[in-house]
């Protein structure tokens, strides 16, 4: 018996997390954010009201009167929030309860077993060392390259062409300022990393940078490959009050035949059900014989 999704099949493709970021402006700001530590950008901030109130000294008063209205203000809607008193929109995206991600197969079908389908796994990474952090020479060129390959990968024939499925990114906090800009992207299989790596967008910034590299020392690129075979105990995941991310956030073309002869596609989120069954344990999302004290 297949595995009941969460979601209804959706008739147009879903971006990846990382693009509905980028859309939001979310990416750069978080970014930009990451080039100073806190510190500067709080004598930044008094610096700017110190000039301000030297060129308008007769408005001084209210100048900071309008700031700390504006932080009354946040600190009042937060805690109208908190209390239940105003909408948190935080929690609209949140699948609430407990939920698994089980991979359809090509066809779009519903697996009837856990981890029956495998899955390739893509982590990359960049980090400037450079003092002037993500506006060092180079960096905005890899930045507008990744962007370009993304518009490539996210689309219809992109991810039925590599296998594409979905691409997070994350900063690290390992430092006060210039962290690893990580991503995490899942394929249909390796040989679909391997096809669009040796592509012609790709290939142009990894010859650009075979060029350049000696001109870019301060400039760190990594990557990380992982392939999970399609078998009982290959991989496993579970998301509680989660918005769909990482696996859980991918999307799967499917054929839908209507009632013309061609089929339409459509797309399939792999979230089901966990709380209870055989996906309500570690061990049975693995496809082991359940253990009371497997970690849930």
């Amino acid at each position: 018996m297949e595995f009941k999704p969460r979601f209804p099949l959706a008739k147009s493709m879903p971006n990846s997390l990382a693009v509905k970021a980028d859309k939001k402006r979310v990416t750069p700001t978080v970014i930009l954010r990451d080039q100073l530590p806190i510190s500067t950008w709080l004598l930044l901030g008094a610096s700017a009201h110190g000039v301000l109130s030297l060129l308008l000294p007769q408005s001084g008063v209210y100048i900071s009167g309008i700031f700390l209205l504006a932080i009354a203000f946040r600190i009042c809607k937060t805690l109208l929030q908190a209390y239940g008193i105003l909408h948190n929109p935080e929690i609209d995206e949140a699948v609430l309860g407990k939920v698994s991600a089980q991979i359809p197969d090509l066809e779009g079908n519903m697996p009837t077993q856990p981890s029956q389908e495998g899955i390739a796994v893509l982590i990359l990474g960049i980090k400037s060392n450079h003092p002037l952090g993500a506006f060092a020479p180079g960096f905005k060129h890899i930045s507008e390259s990744f962007t370009k390959m993304l518009n490539v990968l996210d689309t219809p024939e992109g991810r039925q062409k590599y296998g594409f499925l979905n691409l997070s990114s994350y900063v690290g906090t390992e430092a006060s300022t210039s962290n690893e800009i990580m991503t995490i992207s899942y394929w249909r299989n390796i040989e679909g990393i391997h096809e669009f790596a040796h592509g012609p967008v790709h290939r142009e910034i990894w010859d650009w940078w075979n060029r350049t590299e000696k001109e870019h020392p301060f400039i760190s690129i990594m990557h990380e490959i992982y392939h999970a075979n399609g078998r009982s105990g290959a991989h496993e995941n579970v998301y509680v009050n989660c918005r769909p991310t990482l696996l859980g956030g991918t999307a799967y073309p499917t054929k839908v035949t209507g009632d013309k002869e061609d089929s339409e596609l459509a797309w399939r989120n792999p979230l089901v059900e966990a709380r209870r069954g055989i996906l309500a344990t570690s061990d049975g999302r693995l496809g082991k014989k359940s253990n009371k004290s497997s970690v849930v």
